[in-house]
């Protein structure tokens, strides 16, 4: 990325690709992170409210992989590189939301 080293409070993705898991993304990602920085991610959200259109869209995130069930390995490779992280499941009136958050952890210690 093109930005100094340690020039972000936070970086924030929403429902990113699986690019955020490699490990040169994830380092890049914890250089621009100023000390005590946060990744913030929301990898993953499910529709849980009623009704027709609800329901051909629940289905249809399933089938096309858009809402697929949590997997508590996604954590390994930020805890690899250096981050703390820690998960948030929040229920919304019609969906369940999934963040994510990792703080930069110095690797010295």
């Amino acid at each position: 990325m093109p930005f100094p080293t340690e020039s972000f409070d936070q970086v924030i993705a929403t429902f990113p690709s699986e690019y955020i898991r490699h490990p040169a993304t994830l380092s890049e990602i914890y250089r621009v992170l100023a000390p005590g920085g946060e990744l913030i991610l929301l990898p993953v959200a499910w529709i849980t409210g009623r009704g027709v259109l609800l329901w051909f869209a629940r289905g249809l995130f399933r089938i096309t992989g858009q809402a697929p069930e949590w997997n508590p390995g996604y954590l390994v490779p930020l805890k690899e590189t250096g981050f703390s992280a820690s998960t948030q499941v929040v229920e919304l009136p019609s969906s369940r939301l999934l963040y994510v958050r990792a703080k930069k952890m110095d690797r010295s210690s």
